[in-house]
């Protein structure tokens, strides 16, 4: 597929314009309220605690109505034209209405995100990526792909997750015994199908690797 031009929506899906750690943080892995094996970890924002899934197959950060009503946090529709002369139904660009929220700080264990701009829309009534998700019973998703300046380490044999600095992903590596793969970022684009005139967003893809298919070479995209 031809590719466009880089996706409009890339900076609503998720953010942090800081990142608070100091060395190694270490937390526990819970799954979802309904006991799928999803890697989940403890949040905090604000005074409040709540369960997120770790999304490593995502670049979006997702909060629910919990959080939202909890912490008071406002709310903001983006992602309109300027100028529409389509109807009303065809007010939105490519990408459709995104809802978006900021949050001051969220803390993970040890590790502090700071600024983050947000979605604040319930994935399940989008086409968006984390649909499925939203209906394990969960206040947000953390997709780690928002998050660069991280490496990570997802345990379950140890049930529990590990943060570090990007600097310090070959010292993570090492510690917990694993096995370096050469991975790559496919980033999202505008592409038209076919004949269409519309055009549609192919999403970011995280943590593609080779990989063989009855001898073929492939790409293969880890996600938790």
């Amino acid at each position: 597929l031809p590719a466009m031009a880089e996706s409009p929506i890339d900076k609503y899906m998720g953010s942090a314009d800081g990142i608070v750690i100091d060395g190694v943080v270490e937390v526990p892995l819970f799954t979802t309220p309904d006991g799928l094996n999803v890697p989940c970890v403890k949040v905090t924002i604000g005074e409040k605690d709540y369960l997120f899934a770790i999304a490593t197959d995502s670049s979006a950060i997702y909060v629910g109505d919990r959080v939202i009503a909890d912490a008071g946090l406002e709310t903001k529709d983006v992602n309109k034209k300027l100028i529409n002369l389509k109807g009303k139904s065809r007010k939105w660009k490519t990408g459709g209405k995104l809802v978006i929220t900021e949050i001051e700080s969220l803390k993970i264990g040890g590790l502090e995100l700071t600024d983050l701009t947000v979605l604040a829309e319930d994935p399940s009534d989008t086409d968006h990526e984390l649909a499925d998700k939203s209906q394990w019973g969960l206040d947000g998703f953390i997709g780690m792909g928002a998050l660069p300046s991280l490496s990570y380490a997802v345990l379950p044999s140890k049930g529990v997750m590990t943060f570090a600095p990007a600097d310090q992903g070959a010292g993570l590596l090492t510690a917990v015994g694993g096995t370096p793969v050469s991975y790559e970022t496919i980033d999202s684009d505008l592409v038209r199908y076919g004949k269409r005139k519309d055009k549609a967003i192919r999403p970011v893809v995280n943590l593609v690797i080779p990989a063989k298919i009855g001898g073929q070479d492939v790409k293969a995209a880890i996600a938790l």
